[in-house]
């Protein structure tokens, strides 16, 4: 049900933003208008006004250049957004390692392994009878 309630929303507020091509449009149609910063693809924005972290966001801001207010509505978690990007910086000095990104993805999947077999073990019920023979 909250599904159904967010997407609602947001049909209302993408419908109310439409149009909106500038951060004075939307303050018009009464947005709430916030300034983040620090957004990345290695961690979803948290927008602190709506207590949410934002996905969709990151890619949508990812998209633009700076200086351009976004194309369409973004739907996020907690809200219905538009934004216009102020300045883009790439970091400097980071390169990809292919070698460092399989031993990271490994341990992930090792991770994801141990918590399924955890969660196998406690669905089954079993039971520790070791301690009786010792």
């Amino acid at each position: 049900i909250s599904e159904v309630t967010k997407d609602k929303k947001f049909e209302l507020l993408a419908q109310k933003l439409s149009g909106v091509k500038s951060i004075e449009e939307a303050q018009k149609q009464n947005a709430v208008v916030d300034t983040v910063r620090q957004i990345t693809f290695s961690a979803p924005v948290f927008v602190n006004r709506t207590g949410s972290s934002e996905p969709a966001l990151s890619g949508a801001v990812a998209a633009a250049q700076k200086g351009e207010f976004s194309k369409a509505v973004v739907k996020g978690n907690g809200g219905a957004y538009v934004f216009k990007v102020l300045d883009q910086t790439k970091r400097q000095g980071v390169t990809f390692d292919a070698k460092k990104e399989e031993q990271r993805l490994e341990q992930q999947a090792m991770q994801a392994v141990s918590g399924y077999m955890q969660e196998l073990y406690q669905k089954a019920e079993v039971t520790d009878n070791r301690y009786l023979f010792f």
